[in-house]
């Protein structure tokens, strides 16, 4: 269970995130219902390297949208509708949405998406199609200076492709304060005071 910010219930706060109730307050930084208003959709792209990394995926995910109130679009949240429409059809739909909303694309950065990367430059395809065209999308926009995406590191020995580097790039866990700040804008000042809890919810995923 998500366990978040002890200060909301001395103002009174009983956002099931604080005090575990069932009801929802906007004085809470952490609380769906406080920042819904604010959050901006948020396309998680990744490369499924192993059952342990998606369950990091799915941290994440949720973290974004309990600290946020991120509209988080996620294939792992949503078989139903990639199995309906296929892969491909579902990235490009999603892709179209973010890009009407003024949200942003978030590009995971492990060892498997380096590999993939590798493979994708290499006219080899990249391994995974939605990989590959999540890639496809990115590097001419990033090159255009169109569309707005973010870069997560999840390991330091990994560095972000040339091609890429136009995007903000944060390595996760450390840098969890200056992420959610790129995903959030400055309107979320407060970030600062959360930030370790954010990180150590990231490094338990981790498993470090």
């Amino acid at each position: 269970m998500l366990q978040f910010h002890r200060g909301c219930s001395e103002q009174g706060c009983h956002c099931r995130h604080c005090c575990h109730c069932r009801h929802c307050c906007h004085c809470c930084p952490f609380c769906p219902a406080g920042a819904a208003a604010r959050g901006r959709p948020v396309l998680l792209l990744y490369s499924p390297d192993s059952e342990e990394h998606l369950a990091l995926v799915c941290a994440l995910a949720e973290l974004l949208r309990v600290c946020l109130g991120c509209e988080v679009r996620l294939d792992l949240w949503e078989a139903g509708g990639v199995g309906r429409s296929g892969a491909l059809p579902w990235l490009y739909a999603q892709r179209r949405h973010v890009g009407r909303e003024r949200g942003t694309v978030l590009l995971l950065w492990s060892r498997g998406s380096s590999r993939l990367f590798h493979l994708w430059r290499g006219g080899e395809g990249g391994g995974e199609p939605p990989f590959a065209a999540a890639l496809s999308c990115a590097v001419p926009a990033l090159s255009a200076g169109t569309g707005r995406y973010v870069v997560a590191r999840l390991d330091p020995a990994l560095s972000v492709p040339h091609v890429l580097r136009a995007a903000p790039a944060f390595l996760l866990p450390g840098e969890a304060v200056g992420f959610l700040r790129a995903l959030s804008g400055r309107r979320r000042c407060r970030l600062e005071r959360h930030g370790a809890a954010v990180a150590e919810r990231l490094r338990r995923a981790l498993g470090e």
